[in-house]
């Protein structure tokens, strides 16, 4: 099933993605701060994935981000291009669900991404 996953994303983003998942016809799942250290497989309700009981503790998520799950690439171009239409700001970190990061927590994605934003300069 095609999915984005929301963290941390503000109010007024958080309903042009919803707006723009819901005319490519994707459904859009906020996630709850307390689910953050779940796998991103299990967050996605990836079958083979459950919930591991443990509540994060950590820190607020210092920026906002996207990950799409069970999304073609002509799914996440179309989905970009309705929220670019929005006009509201981009959400600067965004992931697709692959093989090597559906077994990572949120926050490890987080982390990655964060680092991967500073070295191209963001």
């Amino acid at each position: 099933m095609a999915k984005i996953l929301l963290f941390g994303v503000s109010t007024h983003k958080d309903r042009a993605v919803r707006v723009a998942a819901e005319k490519i016809g994707v459904d859009v799942t906020a996630v709850n701060r307390r689910d953050y250290g779940q796998k991103i497989g299990t967050l996605a309700e990836i079958s083979g994935f459950h919930k591991n009981g443990k509540i994060y503790n950590g820190p607020d998520f210092a920026m906002e981000m996207l990950v799409f799950s069970g999304m073609d690439s002509q799914q996440v171009d179309a989905f970009l291009a309705e929220y670019k239409a929005t006009g509201l700001p981009p959400v600067a970190l965004k992931a697709i669900v692959t093989p090597y990061n559906v077994s990572w927590t949120a926050d490890a994605l987080l982390r990655e991404l964060m680092k991967e934003h500073i070295q191209l300069g963001g």
